[in-house]
């Protein structure tokens, strides 16, 4: 049984639970089956803390006072949704005050950090980067990133930004495979903002070196897209005023094969990408049977 991708239904009742709910949102209850039910010893949040931190230039790192992180945006609901429960009686269904859970550790990797946003930014023509700094110094952060999003982003679309994030993410790739190198770390639960993009780009990885045939990781990446319908509309009004549409949104079925053509196109292999990014042959072998213990 692999541990990190069961295809049962104790995998779909955490995926009803803790998707639909954000996790940082997760009711004392849910807290209870993360801890009683699956035994969560480690999360990692794949999130970014800061939203467009880019170094704009490799002689600067500016930082902007208008940039918000996800973890930030998403305590700003959390405090919002505890002002308006019940301070005197807390159902097993209320929000506990802090997000986190003290019995489990969390690490925090931004997976695609400063060198994925620098790749991004060097794709956008002179004038355009000119544009985008002064609106990021202005304060204007929405229209800075729209314009990243209409000119890159959009033409690159969800596959594209995939291959980016293989190229660009190796140091960060490499920090979250070797959580799952350690045995001490699991269980492990991975998430991000959707579960989709981040959190399915590592899974991708570690089901390809599990050798899990490329249909059956197909078919749970784009179980997805039926679990985020009820934030779809959500989605797709930031994706909009970010200069995407709501393709970006979607789980396509090529995604998949499209990545591991992509990895062995440019590497030769997954073995030999996980190699070149620091994950060797003996985190490797690490990596299988830790998923792949009963």
């Amino acid at each position: 049984m692999v541990r990190a991708a069961r295809h049962d239904a104790d995998t779909d009742l955490l995926r009803n639970k803790l998707t639909r709910p954000k996790l940082d949102n997760a009711s004392q209850q849910d807290r209870e089956t993360l801890l009683q039910t699956y035994r969560i010893k480690t999360i990692i949040d794949l999130r970014s803390k800061c939203v467009f931190s880019l170094p704009l230039d490799a002689r600067t790192t500016p930082t902007y006072g208008n940039s918000r992180s996800e973890h930030l945006e998403q305590a700003k609901i959390h405090d919002a949704q505890l002002q308006g429960s019940t301070v005197h009686h807390q159902p097993k269904t209320a929000r506990p005050e802090s997000p986190r859970i003290p019995e489990i550790q969390y690490q925090e990797i931004n997976l695609n950090g400063r060198s994925y946003e620098r790749a991004l930014f060097k794709k956008l023509k002179f004038s355009s980067q000119v544009k985008l700094i002064a609106l990021m110094g202005l304060g204007y952060r929405n229209e800075a990133i729209s314009i990243l999003g209409k000119e890159v982003m959009q033409p690159r679309g969800l596959i594209g930004l995939g291959q980016n994030s293989i190229e660009s993410s190796g140091a960060e790739l490499q920090q979250i495979l070797k959580m799952f190198a350690d045995k001490e770390n699991y269980p492990i639960l991975v998430h991000c903002k959707s579960g989709k993009d981040r959190t399915g780009l590592v899974t991708i990885l570690l089901l390809l070196l599990l050798n899990v045939p490329l249909g059956a990781i197909t078919q749970d990446y784009v179980k997805s897209k039926s679990e985020l319908s009820s934030v779809h509309q959500s989605n797709v009004e930031q994706l909009r005023a970010m200069g995407m549409n709501e393709d970006f949104d979607d789980c396509p079925p090529g995604y998949v094969s499209e990545i591991k053509a992509y990895i062995d196109d440019q590497y030769g292999s997954l073995q030999i990408y996980l190699a070149r990014i620091g994950v060797d042959d003996i985190l490797q072998q690490q990596i299988k049977q830790n998923l792949l213990e009963r």
